[in-house]
């Protein structure tokens, strides 16, 4: 087992026995354990007479680098905390001392408060993120030096896939930027309705947020058709023995780019490690001229290309490649549009709640609040219009290159595995399909949310500033529990 972190670096076992000892090695507990500082990292497993150096910090570029990446990923980290104190304050002044803050100082606070929980979600992301970028590299060191010294060990018997993945401490990272993610909502939430805003422009705020991120992720990952990462078995010989062992591929492809992995299937006698594949593994090509070519055992093959293939028995046809890659540019360009549409949804309706409840006399009457509703309307009904175009579009044009990357791919890994897979890989949909389907289903439900404002609640609000976030024609609308109410109690508001 390998594992390593901000602080240390840990594998286990330290020596592992002669084959011909029968000694088995036990499921390790956190004290056996070997676990060395960054600083002084010389990583070794002995078999024997027999030392394999797993990893070691002065020898290893990619190691400092990871290194160097792990200090300042706790940096990140460290700020990320001081952000929320803040936040942590303001709250507990709020509840255990409703006389310590003012009432004309509050709004800002919660603003203020709001930004800090920002910086602070931004700054655990920005930290997650370069250390798993920076530490790629050591990452594909251990593999392969984890694959000579367990086929070492083994006296060649062992060449499997042991790849390093995210370990529980990123997983709790993770968590920590979802409650992050979450308190800002809730947060948000609060700082809205204490405005004596309607639900239902927060509804709307939220579902075309919602529906612009998932479309921003539809249209940045290249998976709208994808075969999803499979597993594969190849059989070699290697000392004089049969040798198993697996590597992993995966194809797939978006509005904007064509990938794949890995670009080399060696031999076993190579050690090259093929694991689960990482964002930064794929080989990717834009549509423009794409050439697609896989090595296996030394010769190229074309896995998929949109210019004069000719002679080359593998390579797809012309026209289904060019006619998908036009089906995408399509879809690109409509979502585009569809994201930059649903920004005046978001504009009306921050403009409908904070203009009414930051200063009430200034402009707003009925036919101001019915001019931003209808513009707020038709932006994300024509919005959803084109996410829907979008998908369709995307989805009819790609049928013939998905058969025919099927038929491609079941020649490829039956050259890849000598003969013992016989079909090949099915194109599905994935991930940035599914991520448009959600991003049109929140925005039709923006749109109904939006209509219903506008056709119920405007005209029921009488022509006096103050009255139109709350739909009541006799008095404007105080949410109960907030500053604006009159029944506002700090000692029990939390």
């Amino acid at each position: 087992m390998v594992s390593y972190g901000i602080g240390k670096f840990c594998h286990y076992p330290q020596t592992i026995p002669d084959l011909n000892n029968n000694i088995d090695i036990p499921i390790p507990k956190l004290s056996d354990w070997k676990c060395e500082r960054w600083d002084n990292l010389d990583a070794t497993i002995t078999q024997g007479d027999t030392t394999y150096h797993l990893s070691n910090c002065q020898n290893s570029s990619a190691c400092k680098k990871c290194r160097t990446a792990m200090e300042e990923g706790m940096a990140w980290a460290v700020m990320g905390m001081l952000g929320l104190v803040p936040v942590g304050v303001f709250i507990i002044l709020s509840k255990c001392c409703g006389k310590c803050i003012d009432d004309k100082y509050e709004k800002p606070l919660v603003g203020i408060a709001i930004l800090c929980l920002i910086g602070s979600i931004l700054t655990f992301v920005t930290g997650l993120r370069y250390a798993a970028a920076e530490c790629h590299e050591y990452n594909q060191e251990l593999n392969y030096n984890q694959a000579v010294i367990w086929n070492a060990t083994t006296n060649g018997a062992d060449h499997t896939s042991s790849s390093i993945q995210q370990g529980v401490s990123a997983y709790l990272a993770i968590g920590a930027v979802g409650c992050g993610v979450i308190a800002l909502v809730l947060y948000f939430m609060f700082f809205f309705f204490m405005s004596g805003a309607s639900w239902l422009l927060f509804l709307v705020l939220l579902q075309g947020a919602l529906s612009t991120g998932f479309a921003i992720a539809s249209l940045s990952f290249s998976a709208w058709y994808s075969t999803g990462i499979e597993l594969h078995k190849n059989t070699a010989q290697y000392s004089g023995y049969d040798v198993d062992y697996t590597f992993y591929t995966l194809v797939t492809y978006g509005v904007s780019q064509f990938c794949y992995y890995p670009r080399e299937i060696p031999g076993l006698d190579t050690f090259s490690f093929i694991g689960i594949p990482s964002l930064d593994d794929l080989e990717c090509k834009s549509w423009d001229n794409l050439d697609a070519q896989m090595r296996i055992d030394g010769t190229d093959y074309t896995l998929l290309s949109c210019t004069d293939t000719t002679g080359n028995a593998t390579a797809t046809t012309e026209s289904a490649c060019q006619a998908c890659a036009a089906a995408m540019t399509d879809a690109e360009y409509l979502g585009s549009l569809a994201v930059v549409l649903t920004l005046p949804v978001v504009v009306c309706c921050m403009v409908l709640v904070l203009g009414d409840a930051v200063c009430p006399s200034c402009c707003f009457g009925r036919r101001a609040y019915q001019f931003l509703s209808g513009s707020g309307i038709v932006g994300i009904a024509v919005a959803t219009i084109f996410y829907l175009s979008a998908i369709a579009v995307a989805n009819n044009k790609c049928d013939d290159l998905n058969s025919e990357l099927e038929s491609t791919t079941k020649l490829l890994w039956d050259k890849a595995t000598n003969g013992k897979e016989t079909s090949g890989s099915t194109m599905s949909l994935g991930p940035s399909a599914i991520c448009a389907v959600i991003s049109l289903i929140f925005s039709a439900f923006a749109f109904c949310t939006f209509l219903y404002y506008a056709t119920c609640k405007i005209p029921r609000a009488q022509e006096s500033p103050g009255r139109f976030n709350s739909g009541d024609e006799k008095r404007p609308v105080k949410v109960v529990g907030s500053p604006s109410s009159p029944d506002y109690n700090r000692d029990t508001a939390f």
